[in-house]
């Protein structure tokens, strides 16, 4: 994707651009702010709606692979799915840390969120689960914090680093 994104007035802290749909070329990212906000943004700069979402700043965004949902992760430690125009439609969890990085699973009824030195991986669907092993995981992946983590759709691993 090719554009020039206007001058935000806060920090951005990460950008997810919404999957192409069919032969429809992608035009609509997420950003997320250190204001507590996030923003769509059009390919060509333009700001299409900002959003108060966490207190404190929202670290990271991730579009889901079908687009129909995002997930936002906080300073404040909470970890949020939101619907494609940005309405709330659950806080998934309330970790008490700071998130620095959210991943839908291959599935998309999945994410694995780094808190701390830990990988938490939660069902987004309450009360139902496709891969009941996966419902609701954790374990320490790292002796420090963990930084980033992605989830594989081919081989179904995760990968993270801290």
């Amino acid at each position: 994707m090719v554009g020039k994104i206007t001058t935000l007035s806060t920090y951005a802290t990460s950008i997810s651009c919404l999957p192409a749909v069919g032969k429809q070329a992608t035009d609509l990212m997420a950003v997320s702010c250190m204001d507590g906000t996030f923003k769509f943004m059009t390919r060509s700069g333009r700001e299409e709606k900002s959003v108060k979402a966490h207190d404190g700043a929202v670290i990271v965004v991730r579009w889901s692979h079908d687009g129909t949902a995002f997930v936002t992760g906080g300073e404040d430690g909470d970890v949020k799915i939101w619907s494609r125009t940005g309405n709330l439609r659950s806080t998934l969890v309330s970790t008490g840390q700071s998130i620095y990085s959210v991943c839908w699973g291959p599935d998309d009824n999945h994410v694995v969120i780094a808190s701390g030195k830990s990988l938490i991986i939660k069902s987004v669907q309450a009360g139902g689960s496709h891969a009941p092993s996966w419902k609701n995981l954790q374990w320490d992946a790292h002796n420090g914090m963990v930084l980033c983590v992605d989830w594989n759709v081919a081989n179904k691993l995760i990968v993270s680093g801290g």
